[in-house]
């Protein structure tokens, strides 16, 4: 009966440090796939930065060509405007007046 007894409790010590190191390899592995997702997801985070960075500069070079564009447009004209009344000024302002005192 001894002899039972002490095969039993061998065999549930054994089951035990099998429980034991599953369990320690379950953190080990818990552990390890925690690190993976962590260098993974710095590893996403830092190529859409990196992405991101990119667009945001085209995107401003882009804003700045057209802006500059615009503005170069705007200036052109406003030179125009202010050519035509330079050689027109009298001549619209008769205009203006032939108009007043034709009410």
């Amino acid at each position: 009966m001894d002899k039972v007894i002490a095969t039993l409790h061998s065999v549930e010590e054994r089951a035990q440090h099998i429980m034991d190191a599953t369990a320690n390899e379950k953190l080990s592995l818990k552990e390890y796939i925690e690190a993976k997702k962590r260098a993974y997801e710095k590893k996403v985070n830092d190529a859409t930065d990196l992405k991101l960075s990119e667009l945001s500069a085209a995107l401003q070079q882009q804003f700045d060509n057209e802006f500059n564009e615009k503005k170069s447009e705007t200036e052109k004209f406003l030179n125009a405007l202010s050519d035509d009344f330079e050689q027109n000024h009298t001549r619209m302002a008769q205009e203006i007046f032939r108009q007043v005192i034709e009410v």
